[in-house]
């Protein structure tokens, strides 16, 4: 069964969208390790509270990636539109 090339952008979309979000936090995460090696006092607290935000952020998005993938047996749901 093809699909129509609506839900293919909107398929190619979707994975687009996870690669930058997870393209954003390990930025994200390198420029936290930046502050804490080289900054001091409260910098230093905000580099660990970023990255604690950040990895909690990464595994949300592991989790919806993964509850997002059709079960074994059971067919991918299909919008209708």
């Amino acid at each position: 069964m093809q699909g129509t090339p609506k839900r293919g952008r909107r398929m190619g979309g979707d994975a687009a969208h996870q690669k930058a979000m997870l393209a954003n936090l390990v930025a994200s995460l390198i420029a936290a390790a930046v502050l804490f090696q080289f900054g001091t006092g409260a910098l230093r607290g905000f580099a660990v509270t970023l990255t604690l935000g950040l990895l909690e952020a990464v595994d949300r998005v592991v989790a919806v990636e993964v509850d997002e993938r059709p079960r074994h047996g059971q067919p991918a749901s299909v919008e209708v539109d």
